[in-house]
């Protein structure tokens, strides 16, 4: 089971790292089996080269921006449709 961690409806830099940390800190105290947390970055792949702050820090922390989700990649929509599903 994947879970999406959005954070605000914005694309700055500490709601980007927020949506990283939390998602690494998840995936790092969670107890459940199959339960795999991932970050989206609340922007399209297209305009991050508008996030230069960004790019950089995630370049010197090692991190590959091609390895993310960004938001135009990910159906949310259907994805809360079927979790919904699941819990009726």
């Amino acid at each position: 089971h994947s879970h999406f961690v959005l954070f605000v409806c914005t694309a700055a830099l500490s709601s980007m790292v927020a949506a990283i940390c939390y998602a690494w800190l998840l995936e790092h105290t969670s107890t459940q089996d199959g339960w795999n947390p991932v970050p989206v970055i609340n922007t399209t792949r297209q305009k991050m080269w508008e996030h230069r702050p960004a790019a950089w820090l995630f370049h010197h922390c090692g991190l590959d921006a091609r390895a993310l989700f960004f938001c135009d990649e990910v159906n949310l929509f259907s994805y809360i449709e079927w979790c919904s599903g699941l819990l009726q």
